[in-house]
């Protein structure tokens, strides 16, 4: 799979790389999308990876995101998250197991990066009409 530098924390000897998939960030609410190394004396001294790795043909479908700007607004008018506090915001898919069955599904969204932890914005439509009803 395609794991890409995400972090390191120099004070405690970790680097973390994140999955991506067709040069989109994959998260998930559990840690099957990062490789994390903690580095010994001169050599790794721990490795955690998932056991899974993407190997399926993907059945696409078509999915409009809001813009940056209506995710912006958004963040600014929901108080759960503080603009000044946010380190990035990009678009990525969001790994979601079905718990009936042993498959996952990649769902495509916008993210928020505050420090190392990702954080998903809610898929439905984040704008409403200039009048503020929806």
């Amino acid at each position: 799979d395609d794991y890409r530098f995400a972090s390191m924390n120099l004070q405690k000897h970790v680097v973390e790389y994140q999955l991506y998939l067709q040069n989109y960030p994959v998260f998930s609410a559990t840690s099957l999308t990062r490789i994390t190394t903690t580095w010994g004396e001169d050599r790794i001294y721990r490795y955690r990876r998932p056991y899974a790795f993407l190997d399926f043909d993907l059945e696409m479908t078509i999915k409009e995101l809001d813009s940056g700007v209506d995710i912006v607004r958004y963040i600014e008018r929901h108080k759960e998250l503080d603009l000044s506090k946010i380190d990035d915001i990009v678009v990525g898919y969001d790994l979601i197991h079905n718990s009936d069955s042993r498959l996952f599904r990649l769902e495509p969204s916008w993210f928020v990066i505050t420090g190392n932890t990702s954080k998903r914005i809610p898929t439905e439509r984040v704008g409403g009409d200039e009048y503020g009803l929806e």
